[in-house]
Formats: structure tokens, C-alpha cells, sequence
């Protein structure tokens, strides 16, 4: 998509541009790259890219799982010759991969019987998951604008394949950037183990972000990592890898910067924060950094305006050691007792 813009019709009266996201792509391939394009108006999201989990609703012998028909997490799209990873639902690693050899309908045509290559992993069973591993993109987007007067988010993306963000300008309504990974609602699937967030301009984002915690409003920061997978220990293995937020500009008027959870390997490094007194604070999250089960975090070597004070971090399900800040940024890092909406330390 070059210079393929969607918005607003002004001339006609229009509020809107489209009903929901600018584009979405569920389960492809190759590489999505989006460049030169803006987007205003639209009634959801700038873009969406993802996989789909499928749900596991049992097993019929070692080769065979059966899946729903109807509903998210459905196995509508599962095809014979796919690669499939298994993945079992408290953990959320991806494991042994299976090839699809067969995929029936049950007489009552509720469940799918789907029968693979090899023995499915005895491990998994009703409850899991799989995830598509033959079906997965890489994705490019350059030089675009995602302005503020829409209804959500900019850049929504959870692929295994190697993603790059840069270039762009954001202004969105809520968070700018939403990496997820869903196993109970919508079943987005596809654990991110390689993006780069770099040289891109934040503008007061999340005018209309999260203001009581609830996860039907749009984000709780400028770059929200949250998903549904959370380390319930200190030394449990995170769904997310490999996370670089680096060299950004960010002018905010209120405290959150990342919201992250679930993520090893989270850099935030050579960016800029401006603060910025367009809009009133109002959001729930009143720390910078609000992390819940991340490892390897390095916040580092940033440029901080002097009016923005509120330099903290505050960690839940982690060690204090799995955060390296510099020391002359003066930055907080506390222990949350459960994350509420109050922030109880």
C-alpha cells in the first residue's frame, strides 16, 4: 500500500471514513509493507495485522484434535498442508509444530476434526491452542500519518516475523501502538520476537486513552504491549521477545509512556520526551513505565525534558534487577502489590 490513503470526506459532511480499521490482515503471508499513506476518520484502527489462535476443544486419538466451527477461535480457516505450532494455554510458548494431513466435519457440523502428520504432543489437549506458523507476515510501515480525529488505535501487530515501524507521525485518539497476542476474546494470535519502533514522532497521543483501567477503552499508553499471557512467577518465560523502542520523539501531556507485560527484551533507548501542556492529564496509568512480567528491560541513554518529572517504573511479577536504567535519570523503580487503578505500591 503506497500512498493509499483513507479519509474523511469533508466535502460530502462525513464524520467518517470507514466503519472500522483502515485495513486489516488476518493470516497472510510474504510481507505487508505500508508506506506514504494517512489515515483520519476511520471508525477502529489505522491497521491490523495478526494470526489467529485456534482453540482446542479435545483430542479423538494421538493424530487428532477437534476445533469449533463457529465463534472466535474457530478452525474455519485451517487448512490440509499448513504448519501448526501447539501451544499450551498456561504457558503460551510456541512448541512442536505439526502439518495438517486431514480436516473433517462432525455429523452434528459443530467441531472440525483436524488430524495432523504426526502424534500431537500429549501435553495438549481441550483448552490449548494452536497458532499458524506457515500463514505468518512480515510487516513494513514507513513514512504514513495516523492523525487523531478516529475513533482508536494506529498500529496494531503481533507476527513472529520481523517487523519494522519507521518513519512515521502519530497523533491517534488512543495508544499508538498496540502489541497483543489474545487468548480469550479474540483470538489474535502470533507472539512478536522481532520489531523495531524507530525514528517516529508521537504527538500527543492518547487524548482518548484509558482513564479507569478498563480494557474497553483504548490504551493505557503511548505504546501499550499487553497480552493476554502473564507470568504468574518471576522466572516464568514471557509470551513477547525482542521489543526496540529507540531513537522516537515523544511529546506527551500526561505520565505513560509504555504500558508493557508479558515481554523479554524490551529496549527503550536514544528516544526524546517532550512535555507538553495541550490536554489535560486524565489517564489511570501514573507512572512512565508500568511493566508486568517483562524481562531484560533497558531504558537508556534518553533525553528527558526537565518538566517531565514523573520518571518511574513500576514492576509486578519481576525482579527489580530485570530493569537497567541510568543513573543519572534519577528514575524510581518500585513493586506494585497488584496493578489496580489506584497504583497501590
Amino acid at each position: 500500500m503506497d500512498n493509499a490513503s483513507v479519509i474523511v470526506n469533508d466535502a460530502k459532511g462525513r464524520y467518517f471514513s470507514s466503519v472500522a480499521d483502515a485495513s486489516h490482515f488476518s493470516e497472510c503471508g510474504g510481507t505487508i509493507r505500508v508506506l506514504n499513506c494517512a489515515h483520519t476518520g476511520q471508525a477502529d484502527d489505522f491497521i491490523n495485522v495478526h494470526g489467529t489462535s485456534v482453540k482446542i476443544i479435545g483430542r479423538v486419538n494421538q493424530n487428532t484434535v477437534m476445533a469449533p466451527v463457529e465463534g472466535k477461535g474457530s478452525g474455519r480457516s485451517v487448512q490440509i498442508g499448513d504448519e501448526y505450532w501447539f501451544i499450551k494455554q498456561p504457558e503460551a510458548q510456541r512448541g512442536e509444530v505439526g502439518v495438517v494431513a486431514d480436516k473433517k466435519l462432525s455429523e452434528d457440523g459443530s467441531f472440525y476434526y483436524v488430524s495432523f502428520d504426526k502424534p500431537v504432543p500429549e501435553a495438549i489437549g481441550n483448552g490449548d491452542f494452536m497458532e499458524c506458523k506457515t500463514w505468518c507476515a512480515a510487516v513494513e510501515i514507513r513514512n504514513c500519518k495516523m492523525q487523531k480525529r478516529h475513533r482508536a488505535r494506529g498500529i496494531l501487530v503481533t507476527t513472529p516475523k520481523k517487523v519494522v515501524i519507521e518513519d512515521n507521525y502519530f497523533s491517534t485518539a488512543g495508544t499508538a501502538i498496540l502489541i497483543e497476542g489474545d487468548f480469550d476474546y479474540w483470538y489474535e494470535s502470533g507472539a512478536n520476537t522481532d520489531v523495531t519502533i524507530r525514528n517516529n514522532t508521537f504527538d500527543n497521543c492518547l487524548t482518548s486513552g484509558n482513564r479507569d483501567g478498563s480494557r474497553s477503552q483504548w490504551g493505557e499508553a503511548v505504546i501499550t504491549i499487553t497480552p493476554s499471557h502473564i507470568p504468574s512467577t518471576v522466572d516464568m518465560e514471557p509470551y513477547h521477545k525482542n521489543i526496540r523502542i529507540v531513537d522516537n520523539r515523544f511529546y506527551v501531556f500526561d505520565v505513560p509512556l509504555v504500558r508493557a507485560v508479558s515481554t523479554r527484551g524490551l529496549y527503550f533507548m536514544n528516544n526524546q520526551v517532550i512535555k507538553t501542556f495541550n490536554y489535560r492529564p486524565y489517564t489511570w496509568q501514573k507512572v512512565s513505565f508500568l511493566l508486568d512480567g517483562c524481562r531484560d528491560v533497558k531504558i537508556r541513554n534518553n533525553s528527558w525534558d526537565k518538566r517531565y518529572t514523573e520518571r518511574s517504573v513500576a514492576v509486578e511479577h519481576m525482579r527489580l534487577s530485570d530493569v537497567q536504567t541510568d543513573a543519572n535519570d534519577h528514575f524510581v523503580i518500585k513493586e506494585l502489590k497488584g496493578i489496580d487503578t489506584h497504583m497501590q505500591w
